[in-house]
């Protein structure tokens, strides 16, 4: 366990770079410049975990502006749930703190929430503290095919799943699982072919382009987030975004 340095509302309660362990409680302080890679590391020795889906080499403050969420929500929730605190400098400069070490100290009106999801527009985030879980000894992933059925069969049993997801067919179809990755990554912003569309902003472009300024996004353009996708939901939505300006029977006429 580690020094604990946040002795009042004004006190930074860790350095860039700092982290905090409560062990016995099983709560932490991290920096909000560290990333999750950095997370499960400095957790391991105590064979904790923090059980959050995103991309293990972005910033917690990036993660949790923009609320990256996988399948690991479906046992342990999301951001929401497993933060108890925040400290983060607002447009004045002046440093806010929300909530602390203990659940009683968010009772209420939980203004921790507020900081997940704004993509930053409440303030820099400098610090959280976060709830933490026993590391498993062992994770396996099984695929198997679609049969509702089973996931009930599964959690009577020993192995009982942590999280199942059911993938329809649209998984077999890249252009269908294009599609979907695009309602749920990007349509917050972006229509079809409407306002903002994205049919008209990839006229064009071909698949190797359309996939680097996906992997690059915040990158090429600083206004837009990452994108938090896996690698086969971002190939899938480059056949997608493709197809919108060359239909695949117009392709093959072509051919």
């Amino acid at each position: 366990m580690s020094d604990w340095s946040g002795s009042g509302p004004k006190a930074p309660w860790v350095e860039p770079g700092g982290f905090v362990h409560w062990d016995r409680d099983m709560t932490a302080c991290f920096a909000a410049d560290l990333t999750l890679d950095d997370c499960g590391r400095l957790l391991a020795p105590a064979g904790q975990w923090l059980p959050l889906d995103g991309p293990a080499g972005v910033p917690l403050r990036r993660l949790i502006g923009l609320d990256s969420t996988g399948p690991l929500r479906f046992g342990y929730g999301g951001w929401r749930d497993v933060i108890l605190g925040v400290q983060y400098d607002g447009g004045d400069g002046a440093r806010i703190t929300v909530g602390g070490r203990a659940v009683k100290n968010v009772a209420g009106y939980d203004l921790c929430k507020l900081q997940v999801g704004s993509a930053g527009a409440l303030g820099r985030l400098s610090a959280v503290i976060c709830r933490t879980w026993l590391a498993p000894t062992a994770a396996v992933r099984v695929a198997l095919a679609p049969r509702p059925a089973l996931a009930r069969e599964l959690v009577a049993t020993p192995l009982r799943p942590q999280w199942a997801l059911l993938t329809p067919e649209e998984k077999s179809d890249p252009l269908k699982m294009g599609e979907k990755v695009f309602r749920f990554h990007c349509q917050s912003c972006h229509t079809v072919n409407g306002f903002n569309g994205i049919k008209f902003a990839v006229k064009g472009w071909q698949k190797d382009f359309l996939d680097i300024q996906i992997q690059n996004l915040n990158q090429l353009k600083g206004y837009m987030p990452p994108f938090l996708g896996t690698d086969e939901e971002r190939r899938a939505l480059v056949e997608w975004l493709y197809s919108l300006n060359n239909p695949p029977q117009q392709t093959a006429a072509r051919r």
